[in-house]
């Protein structure tokens, strides 16, 4: 077991990107608040207490700063989504060996995006998903929808894999957690593709299909995916069990994770680089300004991931509660 007493010095990651923040800022804060006491995430005002040190309408407003409004809310309302099943039917689950939860609740998550018309009943993640999956079905047209839908399908895939790797407290090898991260980040045909609608430049199917795009969104999601887990991972340092960059690097090198954290940040910089010169090669090559428009909007979605991240009421980056050993409700 890792010193809990051994201060853990936060790491600086390059950012070249502007910080910038929605206009509707304070009202995304209080719809998201709204939305979740709509479905029962908020019950009395300890739960809206942390909710709102989440900060989840500030995440949105800092990663969807040039959508509608919206756009942005929607944006929002699917992070909450994602952030709070991912707790309730991943991490919690794992951690009371409950497999079967996640399976289950797949399942019911997947009727849910093929058949709309099918009764959601009384669970409140589903309740949410079904409202989500209408409201997203009105903003985007169909081809986009299709291939949300089948983002949602790989998030799925890879959040399953990561369930099994926590209820066999086993950290994947380094090659195996880079392909479920890149699936589990919910980025790429998720997140992403309500960047190109809240900013009305949808890609179509060949433009998006491209190699270079394709690409640069991957690069994009394992930016992004380092630096959730580099940020978010120092409160999992002595989390039994907890699987990260962090962690899987210092099984990778048999060292202890404090050790890893600097080799985390190495691929953080070398998948930046990655990133940074696909968007100066498209800047140049194309005259699409949709694209124009995609490459803004990644840039402005990494920015806020990481002033988010450092600054919410989630990780406690500045000082996390190391004495935590699994995650509690919105966050620590």
């Amino acid at each position: 077991m890792l010193d809990q007493s051994a201060p853990v010095r936060v790491p600086q990651l390059r950012c070249p990107f502007p910080s910038a923040v929605h206009p509707a800022a304070a009202r995304l804060e209080e719809s998201a608040i709204a939305w979740m006491r709509r479905f029962g995430f908020i019950r009395d005002a300890v739960e809206e207490e942390a909710a709102r040190a989440a900060q989840f309408g500030r995440l949105a407003a800092l990663t969807y700063p040039h959508a509608s409004a919206e756009g942005a809310q929607l944006a929002c309302d699917w992070m909450i989504w994602l952030f709070l099943q991912d707790d309730e039917y991943m991490e919690r689950a794992a951690e009371a060996g409950r497999p079967m939860d996640y399976a289950r609740h797949t399942l019911r998550c997947l009727r849910v995006l093929h058949d709309p018309d099918a009764p959601p009943g009384e669970d409140p993640y589903i309740l949410a998903l079904h409202e989500l999956c209408a409201r997203t079905r009105r903003q985007i047209g169909p081809e986009h929808f299709q291939r949300f839908v089948a983002g949602l399908h790989e998030y799925f895939t890879g959040a399953g894999a990561e369930v099994i790797y926590l209820c066999n407290r086993e950290i994947p090898s380094l090659e195996e957690y880079i392909a479920l991260r890149e699936s589990s980040i919910a980025l790429r045909s998720v997140m992403f593709v309500l960047l190109e609608s809240g900013m009305n430049c949808p890609l179509p199917g060949d433009r998006w299909g491209s190699a270079e795009i394709q690409s640069l969104a991957l690069a994009a999601s394992r930016v992004n995916s380092w630096i959730n887990d580099i940020l978010s991972g120092l409160r999992e340092l002595h989390w039994p069990g907890a699987i990260n960059l962090i962690t899987v690097l210092a099984q990778h090198h048999g060292c202890a994770p404090t050790e890893a954290i600097g080799m985390a940040v190495a691929y953080h910089d070398q998948e930046l680089d990655a990133f940074l010169d696909l968007t100066e090669r498209l800047r140049h090559t194309s005259d699409d300004p949709r694209v124009a428009r995609y490459l803004d909007g990644l840039a402005a979605w990494t920015r806020g991931n990481q002033d988010w991240s450092l600054t919410c009421g989630r990780y406690h980056v500045d000082n996390p509660d190391l004495g935590v050993t699994g995650p509690q409700h919105f966050g620590e």
